[in-house]
């Protein structure tokens, strides 16, 4: 990873290409994770009030 941040800016705009299509998959895999973690949060916090 020896790339500069100017560099890697204009990684972004190139979505097609598979260092831009990896950082849409680790995007969404975090936003998956994400929602996983609310749900159970959401029903353990469900659980305690009932």
């Amino acid at each position: 990873m020896s790339q500069t941040p100017d560099k890697d800016k204009h990684d972004d705009d190139a979505t097609l290409s598979p260092k831009g299509r990896a950082k849409y998959r680790n995007l969404m895999i975090a936003g998956i994770l994400v929602v996983i973690a609310a749900v159970m949060i959401f029903v353990v916090v469900s659980a305690f009030l009932n």
